[in-house]
């Protein structure tokens, strides 16, 4: 199986959370790729400031963290240039 480039997977999950905030298992099946590349992939976005994480406790007696990923205004002009680029 052929490796997808990163810029690719990135920017799918740019348009994924473009409407509205979802989990990492949300984004993982959408995308279809392994957790930690997923994780690597966002934590990317994060550091270019295209997204932010939220954490949320899922269940409090094992301590479960769930992490939501949400697009900053960042992304959105990230997105944008991106269309006005495909449609030159």
């Amino acid at each position: 199986m052929k490796k997808r480039p990163s810029y690719d997977i990135r920017e799918k999950i740019l348009w994924l959370v473009k409407e509205k905030e979802l989990n990492y298992a949300d984004i993982n099946r959408k995308i279809g790729t392994n957790y930690y590349s997923l994780k690597k992939h966002i934590s990317d976005l994060e550091d270019s400031g295209e997204v932010s994480l939220r954490k949320e406790e899922k269940d409090k007696t094992r301590g479960q963290l769930s992490y939501f990923v949400t697009i900053t205004e960042h992304g959105h002009k990230t997105l944008d240039n991106k269309k006005k680029r495909k449609s030159i």
